[in-house]
């Protein structure tokens, strides 16, 4: 049996987030992968990594999903009914089985016109919150759809 090293899971797109630093960072766990797992410093190479290792595409929208509603009820609960909450909504339907892809669809339509009335600013919480619930929200499209795991991975990294 082959060891899976660190460094080989990150044989990612050659556009994928700072390669070149998570090839370094990976070369210090060597073939620990547990460690590296444990220890890592970026969601977006947790992501890729158990994307590599083919976790259920199910797990990793529900994990990262987990720390996003988390963040922004955390960050944006004075906020009150937003229509980030929608899609937040609708990604827990769709976890648990009581919504669509196609449901998700809407809602992720419906969130991508109310961003354009967001005033737009680089670190406007309103605009991020949206920004990343869509970003979720395809996730749970790309599953249904049965995307490809790097489709699956860009949209939760």
């Amino acid at each position: 049996m082959i060891k899976t090293t660190v460094k080989v899971l990150f044989n990612l797109p050659k556009d994928g987030p700072d390669r070149r630093e998570a090839l370094i960072w990976a070369k210090l766990y060597q073939d620990n992968v547990l460690n590296a797992l444990q220890e890592c410093p970026r969601g977006d190479w947790l992501i890729w990594m158990m994307t590599s290792l083919k976790v259920k595409p199910i797990l990793l929208i529900s994990m990262t999903f987990q720390c996003v509603e988390l963040a922004i009820e955390e960050e944006l609960y004075a906020w009150g009914d937003m229509p980030f909450r929608w899609g937040i909504n609708k990604i827990s339907q769709w976890l648990n089985g009581e919504a669509t892809s196609e449901d998700c669809q809407d809602v992720f339509d419906e969130l991508d016109c109310n961003d354009e009335i967001v005033e737009f600013a680089p670190f406007n919480p309103i605009h991020l919150a949206n920004e990343i619930v869509s970003y979720l929200l395809n996730a749970c499209i790309d599953v249904s759809e049965h995307c490809s795991r790097s489709d699956l991975a860009s949209d939760l990294a």
